[in-house]
């Protein structure tokens, strides 16, 4: 799966001179430029990045520091792609006997922007409870709601989802082969 990029937000205060150079190394994101006179303040704001270092090249005959202040980091969450989900096709309501050794099957249906059958990546998808659950036995393509497109139908081991006797909601995560995140849910009845 994709690394989720972060964001910094920093001050940096060069203190005496002359300082030859400040720079911010990223991976994963944007380097920003640093303008003006060497000694100061800088704000840096939003930067993304996957990993950094901060570097300064400074005079060593004077007592030059990079002070940083106000260092603030956020998770930047990557896109995700809400996709529709059918658990049981073609039943209703969606019954769940949490205590059945079988399967559950569960579309990924495709539609004329996103193809589940070639698009997804199905080593990466759980379902469960939460969504989170190691769950996954096998896939296959199959149209199940009849509109002309291959849907993904997946098979979850029943005893790994780890339904709730209060769960209303199955939750499937994934990803893309291209590593955008996916998710879907639909409704369920647990009936033991």
């Amino acid at each position: 799966m994709a690394s989720n990029p972060r964001v910094i937000t920093f001050t940096a205060l060069l203190t005496g001179q002359p300082v030859e150079s400040f720079s911010i190394v990223t991976t994963g994101g944007s380097t920003p430029a640093v303008n003006g006179s060497p000694a100061g303040y800088y704000g840096f704001t939003g930067i993304k990045f996957d990993t950094i270092e901060i570097r300064s090249t400074l005079d060593s005959e004077t007592d030059n520091r990079v002070l940083l202040d106000n260092i603030e980091f956020e998770s930047v969450a990557p896109p995700l792609i809400e996709v529709g989900v059918d658990i049981r096709p073609g039943e209703f309501p969606n019954n769940i006997n949490r205590k059945n050794q079988g399967k559950i099957p569960v579309a990924i249906l495709s539609t004329r922007d996103f193809d589940a059958s070639t698009q997804v990546d199905r080593n990466s998808l759980t379902f469960g409870s939460t969504g989170d659950e190691t769950s996954l036995v096998h896939c296959e393509s199959a149209d199940v709601n009849g509109d002309g497109l291959l849907d993904l139908v997946c098979h979850f081991n029943t005893q790994r989802t780890q339904f709730n006797a209060s769960d209303a909601v199955g939750i499937l995560k994934g990803q893309t082969i291209s590593g955008t995140r996916i998710k879907g849910t639909d409704s369920i009845r647990i009936v033991h």
